[in-house]
């Protein structure tokens, strides 16, 4: 799982230092939580850190610094403290709600956050992401992204460990050459893991 577990976070000036952040997003949602119409899409939570409301009017979120139109939150946007708001990234202009021009890659990309004046004030860069499972702040709004259970437009509080997934090999896996001293192939193509 190391390939999956490798972040880099970036936040950058604006507001109040982590008052508004990416709190948590689904990459390759195929069943966790369907969109108003019962799609399954990609979707970004962001959440109010701070103990007063924020005006969204013109914040933006992206997975391109070179097209910060990607989504625009509407005027008149606003985000209680302690609170979440949900943007749907499935290139969907037409469906009612919040529905970003983007889709998220579930190979790796990064999403970014901005202010009004279009200053960066939070992303988040990942690598691939499993279907169903979320990168999520963990504590909640403050901490480290986490290979989360989904926790869609609420406290982040289940972050997954190794320990909690369980694996089980079945059949074999090669090695070749065998003996050798030099380089070598591992063949893990007969491997079957599922979870005990």
């Amino acid at each position: 799982r190391a390939e999956h577990e490798f972040y880099t976070i970036v936040a950058v000036g604006g507001i109040a230092p982590g008052n508004v952040v990416i709190n948590e997003f689904m990459a390759s949602n195929t069943s966790s939580m369907a969109d108003q119409d019962g799609e399954f899409d990609d979707w970004i939570e962001v959440y109010n850190n701070g103990t007063t409301s924020v005006d969204l009017s013109g914040y933006r979120l992206t997975n391109d610094l070179t097209n910060l139109t990607a989504f625009t939150f509407p005027a008149g946007s606003t985000l209680g403290p302690d609170s979440y708001l949900v943007v749907w990234a499935d290139k969907d202009l037409l469906q009612s709600g919040l529905h970003a021009n983007f889709k998220i890659a579930a190979t790796g990309s990064t999403l970014y956050l901005t202010n009004a004046n279009l200053t960066v004030i939070d992303s988040i860069a990942f690598s691939t992401q499993w279907s169903d499972q979320t990168l999520g702040r963990y504590p909640n709004g403050t901490g480290n992204f986490q290979t989360l259970v989904p926790t869609f437009s609420a406290n982040n509080n289940s972050a997954v460990s190794v320990a909690d997934e369980v694996f089980k090999v079945e059949h074999e896996w090669n090695v070749y050459p065998n003996p050798t001293e030099g380089q070598f192939t591992i063949d893990l193509s007969q491997l079957q893991w599922g979870a005990q």
